[in-house]
């Protein structure tokens, strides 16, 4: 089983629990979202040794440079971020965000997006030095990427470009919804759903902070501000651009990480370097 495919997860739990109706599929979705985050925050943190190991197995200084500084270090910083959203946004999470709460989620998955893109931009550089024919070396910068149109196409990466082709799809999916940069638009967690009441209490409370922030009365402010972040609940979904339908966390973040330790496997193999797992399994 591919235990970084979400998918795989779901039809395991949906064929030992079966599903009769929507709650008993919404606890198979759950359990097997829970299994699917533990089995990516592993590969995500063995990518992270991984890919130093093999920044110091290039010989081009260039290529090590983009590995070692450029993939290594966004390795870090996105188990770094998937830690903290694992941690503020549990799968079975229904409290609403605190303001806090919210901003740092939104301030993590903008990291995680922003370096996804970051990672795959680095390894097309890594190809560039070490892999790269004299016409790869010669392209304009703008024109360096690993779905760049020129770029796979060229001989002399032959032996890579079927192992990405099936990645198109998704980086262009990945890009035109979730990459905070495309648009400059960053990633936003809203903290709370509201029904009409509570709507209409969070509006009175709107109101009275406005009201006493004048007076100076911040003890009664900040009472105020606790009740309306208590009010709604949360609903595990994240937006790009505000006309696009929300996002779910999970299982879409993990399985974009996963896409993202495919690639950056397929690299390393590409490359004459052994994938995480044959590493840890040779004597």
């Amino acid at each position: 089983m591919d235990n970084l495919d979400y998918n795989q997860h779901f039809a395991e739990y949906a064929r030992l629990f079966g599903i009769a109706n929507q709650k008993s599929e919404l606890y198979v979705s759950k359990r097997a979202q829970e299994t699917h985050i533990l089995h990516v925050h592993d590969a995500l943190r063995d990518e992270l040794a991984a890919s130093i190991g093999f920044a110091h197995t290039l010989s081009d200084l260039q290529a090590c440079h983009y590995a070692l500084y450029g993939v290594g270090r966004r390795y870090g910083i996105l188990w770094s971020a998937f830690r903290s959203i694992l941690e503020a946004v549990p799968v079975d999470r229904t409290t609403p965000l605190t303001g806090d709460e919210g901003r740092a989620v939104s301030r993590d998955l903008n990291i995680i997006y922003i370096n996804i893109v970051g990672v795959i931009d680095n390894y097309a550089w890594v190809l560039r030095h070490e892999r790269g024919s004299p016409a790869i070396r010669a392209l304009a910068a703008n024109r360096v990427g690993l779905f760049a149109k020129a770029f796979l196409k060229d001989p002399c990466f032959a032996p890579l470009a079927p192992r990405l082709n099936p990645f198109q799809v998704w980086f262009t999916e990945l890009r035109s919804r979730r990459d905070p940069a495309a648009h400059q638009i960053p990633l936003y967690v809203p903290p709370t759903a509201l029904d009409p009441e509570n709507l209409q209490r969070y509006q009175q409370i709107e109101a009275e902070m406005v009201a006493l922030t004048p007076l100076q009365e911040f003890s009664r402010i900040d009472e105020l501000r606790d009740e309306q972040e208590r009010l709604g609940v949360f609903v595990n979904r994240f937006m790009h651009h505000p006309d696009e339908p929300l996002i779910p966390f999970y299982p879409t973040i993990p399985q974009d990480l996963a896409q993202l330790i495919r690639i950056s496997s397929a690299i390393r193999q590409s490359i004459g370097e052994a994938s995480p797992a044959t590493a840890q399994s040779a004597p």
